[in-house]
């Protein structure tokens, strides 16, 4: 899913990135019903062992205030959140990036791709959802 401001403007807001986070608990909490079944996300996502895949770089959203305020930054292609380290592939989720003077650190992007992968094989039962 590619997620874009209306106004197609910077991304790298607080508003944001709080929308973003509940985008993405109403398509984990939607529930669709097929043949009498009720399914949500976590019954058709695609797992890494027992895990659905998540979309990690939600994780920015933590700091965005910060970022916002010029207190942190996110850098490209690779961020790092500044109190937790954690690592976030920012090549790969964020979009019509500009860079910051520095030529490392972002000042603008556009859109910003999330993935919801689904099942594409299994049981005929996993088949038939």
């Amino acid at each position: 899913m590619l997620v874009t401001t209306k106004n197609e403007s910077n991304t790298l807001i607080p508003e944001v990135w709080r929308e973003l986070a509940q985008l993405d608990e109403i398509i984990h909490n939607v529930t669709i019903q097929h043949h009498g079944k009720e399914y949500r996300y976590a019954d058709l996502c695609s797992r890494w062992g027992d895990q659905c895949y998540e979309n990690d770089i939600l994780g920015l959203g933590s700091f965005m205030e910060e970022v916002a305020n010029g207190e942190a930054h996110i850098s490209y292609p690779i961020a790092y959140h500044p109190y937790l380290f954690d690592i976030y592939i920012t090549g790969h989720f964020l979009n019509g990036i500009e860079y910051a003077p520095d030529g490392y650190n972002l000042e603008s992007v556009k859109s910003i791709l999330l993935h919801y992968f689904l099942v594409s094989e299994g049981s005929p039962e996993e088949k038939e959802r």
